[in-house]
């Protein structure tokens, strides 16, 4: 670009500027279905997933630190077997 002249674009149409909102406003609405449809199935996902690696990270867990809390602490419904 010489001389600060922006380069010429003869042939070419320019948008107009009601184009251009409508094609964001179609864009945008487009994307908002995507992630409403998306949702649900994520969810799914991450309610069966997640209580499956939660479990599996504290079963361990409360395993080998349970044995130490569990006899100190003998109130009822501190233990797992008062449920």
């Amino acid at each position: 670009v010489e001389g600060g002249q922006l380069p010429s674009f003869s042939g070419v149409p320019l948008p107009y500027p009601t184009h251009v909102m409508a094609a964001s406003a179609v864009a945008s609405s487009l994307a908002g279905a995507a992630i409403s449809l998306a949702a649900p199935s994520a969810a799914a996902v991450a309610g069966n997933a997640l209580p499956r690696v939660m479990a599996s990270v504290l079963g361990p867990l409360q395993n080998a630190l349970g044995s130490q809390f569990m006899s100190t602490n003998q109130s009822d419904g501190t233990r797992p077997s008062d449920y």
